[in-house]
């Protein structure tokens, strides 16, 4: 439990950050309903205690996910091709990489029936706004497939 904490620790600042933008925007959008503006849906609470619960769920069913993408990295490291180090050109291909990664990963989950059984839940709001970006699926289990080989060329 103990490691469960220090990894949730660091993200609290975060997340009130995003519950008080959640709650600006909701009372912003509350506010033009109320001087006449039809357009503006607003929030359902249910729909949002679902967008945030699906977040912090994820975050911990990802746990494993993350670990075994650590665990394939680690056991691909011994046999890289190069070793771009821990300066500013590593940072940049690593952060290069993961994008280019995450990129392909999600055309993968749109693309691939198995994948968007998975995905869909990103995308089954009713609604759009604030709350439902962070709306995740539990199971990115590809993650390994997409990341752990950038170990092979040194990241």
């Amino acid at each position: 439990m103990a490691s469960l904490r220090s990894f949730l620790e660091p993200l609290l600042p975060f997340f009130v950050v995003y519950l008080a933008v959640i709650a600006v925007e909701g009372s912003v959008l509350a506010y033009r309903r109320r001087r006449g503006r039809r357009d503006m849906s607003g929030y359902e609470w249910q729909e949002t205690t679902n967008n945030v619960a699906s977040w912090i769920t994820a975050m911990v069913a990802w746990i494993p996910i993350h670990v075994a993408t650590y665990v394939a990295s680690y056991a691909l490291w011994q046999y890289r091709v190069i070793d771009l180090g821990t300066g500013v050109v590593g940072w940049l291909v690593a952060a290069l990489a993961w994008d280019f990664s995450f990129y392909w990963q999600h055309r993968a989950e749109h693309e691939i029936r198995v994948l968007w059984a998975g995905h869909v839940t990103h995308h089954s709001g009713e609604r759009f706004n604030y709350s439902t970006s962070p709306r995740q699926s539990w199971t990115p289990w590809t993650g390994p497939l997409f990341y752990a080989g950038w170990a092979l060329a040194g990241v």
